[in-house]
């Protein structure tokens, strides 16, 4: 008898490398364990995503030529301050602030609303001819104020916003429980008669690539950062991962590399500054980033400095707290700066535009001394940790008023989440705005109130009827006066005060008099 076909052939030995301890995210998996990942967030099948995908490859991945190049990095003990590139992007121009509203229908537009009206009809009809949903526009911007309220007002089931004793007006009289959870069930994005089953994200796809074209309107700064965003989740997907260094562990979201595809509408050669940590950074990346003139600056994974040998741990810790290390290489004609520093870890960065000078000095706490020390920090640390949590406070400011809606289906997750970003960055405008416009912020409103005031306009919204009547220009300061005299009854928002539909006069059992006629009288 032949052994092997008894035992079978002798067992693979899969071999698997570790991932240095010198970095401070090197639980994070690798690039090339990820590569398959790709598909998932690619774009619609054409020769131009092919091409996207093939130049991402490219800028991260190395590739035969990459592997058989040799890169010579070279120690500097000396002044190595690199030369400042400046931005020559066009800055944003803050007009005078307006209303929440308005800000807020800049990103969410009249045209994106009624196309997922015509989406979410379309869906009910393939799923049962005979209840189509008859959805209208007014009543999906109710839905959607109705969650905003619900986010901000927060009770343990949705249902009960309309029970008897947990009963809450602005919801309960807006729309009913059973159409509330009719549109919900049936809210849809896309064609599903259109989706072959290729792509992953068709249901979603139109919806994100609308919101998309509205925030690529808005002029870049010339700080950016990319980073890694989770949409909590907990469902069945093939798109959820886990990420244990994120606030919401279980979601979804993008866990490949597409730094280039997330910056194609970013205006080349006019030197933006990006920042990305060790999930995405590699030396192929930055210098087709500095080709195309964008420097880049992140922290990496020392495995990925080719040729790149620094002192271990131990060695620099005998020299004392803020030592640090460089070496530079020249690749494909640009100059690249590799540093570690050590703090009460080791941390390797990777530049194209940050040295180590200026350097500046930071305060630590001494465990041995029991006292703080000072500290010499390097230029590229002091800008990278002052430019990149931009995606880390985006996430804070969405988790501070996330909408409860719980849903089996991912991309209802997905969408809610996108209406959840548009009310923070309409506010993050506004607040650009009211900068420019020397208004203290005790003026202004927090976030909070813009999403509260948005509500409630979305809540109110009808604008199906008849307009009568002409706006009054003396109600605004009237109203002011009035509310320094006492307490006065809630006033409605300005857009619903003006939209001139509705406004007809309530009947009261008790008898009032006019406030801005004088006693005498």
């Amino acid at each position: 008898m032949d052994p092997k076909k008894f035992y079978g052939s002798k067992a693979k030995v899969c071999c698997i490398r570790d991932i240095p301890a010198e970095s401070d995210d090197s639980e994070i998996s690798t690039d090339e364990e990820e590569e398959e990942l790709l598909q998932e967030v690619s774009d619609e099948s054409s020769v131009s995503e092919q091409e996207d995908e093939d130049e991402v490859r490219q800028a991260i991945e190395p590739g035969p030529s990459a592997g058989s190049r040799k890169i010579v990095w070279r120690q500097k003990t000396t002044d190595t301050s690199t030369p400042e590139l400046l931005f020559l992007g066009a800055q944003r121009e803050c007009p005078a602030p307006r209303e929440p509203l308005s800000y807020y229908q800049d990103l969410m537009s009249t045209d994106i609303m009624e196309s997922i009206v015509l989406e979410s009809n379309r869906y009910s009809i393939q799923k049962d001819i005979h209840r189509p949903l008859n959805l209208v526009l007014a009543e999906l911007l109710q839905f959607i104020g109705i969650i905003f309220y619900m986010s901000i007002v927060k009770i343990p089931r949705a249902r009960m916003y309309w029970s008897p004793g947990t009963r809450c007006s602005p919801v309960a009289d807006t729309m009913p429980s059973k159409r509330f959870e009719e549109i919900k069930g049936k809210l849809h994005f896309s064609d599903n008669a259109e989706n072959n089953g290729n792509d992953k994200l068709a249901k979603i796809r139109p919806f994100f690539y609308a919101f998309r074209r509205k925030i690529n309107v808005l002029p870049k700064s010339e700080m950016l950062s990319i980073d890694e965003q989770i949409v909590p989740f907990k469902g069945r997907s093939s798109l959820k991962q886990y990420n244990a260094k994120k606030p919401k562990k279980w979601g979804l979201g993008p866990s490949s590399n597409i730094v280039l595809r997330l910056l194609q509408d970013v205006p080349r050669h006019v030197w933006h500054k990006l920042y990305i940590d060790n999930w995405f950074n590699s030396i192929n990346l930055q210098t087709t980033l500095h080709k195309q003139g964008i420097a880049c600056l992140g922290t990496v994974r020392a495995n990925r400095l080719k040729g790149c040998e620094f002192p271990t741990d131990k060695e620099m810790s005998r020299k004392g707290r803020g030592t640090d290390v460089l070496k530079r290489a020249v690749v494909d004609g640009v100059e690249l700066n590799a540093i570690k520093w050590l703090d009460r870890k080791a941390v390797v960065m990777l530049s194209s535009f940050g040295a180590l000078e200026p350097r500046k000095e930071v305060t630590r706490f001494d465990k041995k001394q029991k006292k703080d020390i000072l500290v010499q920090c390097p230029s590229v640390i002091s800008l990278y940790n002052k430019f990149m949590g931009g995606v880390d406070l985006l996430d804070s400011l969405v988790a501070l008023y996330r909408n409860p809606i719980r849903s089996k289906k991912w991309y209802m997750r997905i969408a809610l989440h996108i209406f959840d970003l548009a009310v923070v960055q309409s506010w993050l405008i506004y607040v650009q705005d009211c900068k420019a416009a020397h208004i203290p912020k005790s003026a202004q409103h927090s976030l909070l109130e813009f999403k509260r005031e948005i509500s409630f306009c979305l809540l109110n919204s009808n604008p199906v009827g008849k307009k009568r009547g002409r706006l009054s220009l003396q109600v605004e300061a009237e109203l002011a006066k009035k509310k320094k005299r006492g307490p006065t009854a809630p006033v409605p928002s300005l857009p619903v005060r003006t939209d001139n539909v509705g406004h007809f006069p309530l009947p009261v059992a008790d008898k009032g008099r006019c406030k801005f006629l004088s006693k005498s009288r």
